[in-house]
């Protein structure tokens, strides 16, 4: 997963994107968090340049902030599998 499809992730219940700020190692962090469990929510980490060719770099997170999971995600596939894993739990 290069970088996240906002409105793939607006459709599947997550507010809009809070930030950029920037993360402890330095890069960009934007969050998505659940409307509906503000407990879990995405992650993606961005170069701090700013550089749109740099998306290969970019890395996505799916969270459990109540739990203190986090799995990297390469798809929206590996998002749903989480969630649906987390909202069972």
């Amino acid at each position: 997963m290069k970088t996240l499809d906002r409105h793939q992730l607006e459709l599947m219940g997550f507010n809009p994107p809070e930030g950029p700020c920037f993360a402890n190692n330095g890069r960009l962090l934007r969050f998505f968090i659940l409307r509906s469990k503000p407990w879990l929510g995405v992650e993606e980490y961005l170069p701090a340049d700013g550089d749109a060719a740099g998306d290969k770099d970019a890395e996505v997170y799916a969270v459990n902030y109540g739990t203190h999971c986090m799995e990297p995600i390469q798809s929206l596939e590996d998002l749903r599998f989480f969630l649906y894993k987390h909202l069972l739990a």
